[in-house]
């Protein structure tokens, strides 16, 4: 992870693509298809898909359930975020 942004930092909140821009600027990301949006509930998927991002990951370790979240654009879905390095390096392209 190489950059944390929260509701507090920006306005409008999600599902704008706010919080992740936010996060971009700070690492100085300038292409969204290189970030990875990872969240718990449909809004960060949604904010994922305005921001443009190159894989968006639902997680169910939080707010939302498999059926909610896959009513929301994403590239995969997993149990928890400890899932995430094994998801990203299957992905081969976001290690």
């Amino acid at each position: 992870m190489d950059a944390v942004s929260c509701d507090d930092d920006v306005k409008p909140g999600r599902p704008a693509p706010d919080l992740i821009l936010e996060a971009m600027r700070r690492t100085m990301t300038q292409k969204a298809v290189s970030v990875v949006a990872v969240g718990d509930m449909t809004a960060d998927l949604h904010a994922a898909q305005r921001a443009g991002v190159g894989y968006a990951v639902g997680v169910l370790s939080g707010a939302h359930s498999e059926e909610m979240l896959r009513q929301a654009p994403h590239d995969v879905i997993i149990g928890s975020v400890a899932d995430l390095p094994s998801t990203l390096q299957m992905t081969g392209g976001f290690e």
